[in-house]
């Protein structure tokens, strides 16, 4: 019988301790610094990765030839 508590009082002391790791653990996170030529990269990319989901919008439709066509556009100008 003893054993069978210390078994339960180990568990809930672990369930405990992982609650408090993983709602402690954000609080703990350092702040940093944005890199500007880094946000303009990305928002280039994002620009980029929009236009191409406009030009292949509807794509499914073309033939083989126009669709090959519009890949190698795409390629050329991305």
């Amino acid at each position: 019988m003893k054993l069978k508590t210390s078994y339960m009082v180990a568990g809930v002391a672990t369930v405990l301790i992982a609650c408090l790791m993983f709602f402690v653990q954000p609080l703990r996170r350092t702040s940093f610094r944005q890199d500007p030529a880094l946000a303009a990269a990305f928002q280039n990319i994002t620009g980029s990765y929009r236009k191409i989901i406009v030009l292949v919008d509807g794509a499914e439709d073309l033939d083989a030839a126009t669709h090959a066509r519009a890949i190698a556009a795409g390629r050329i100008l991305f």
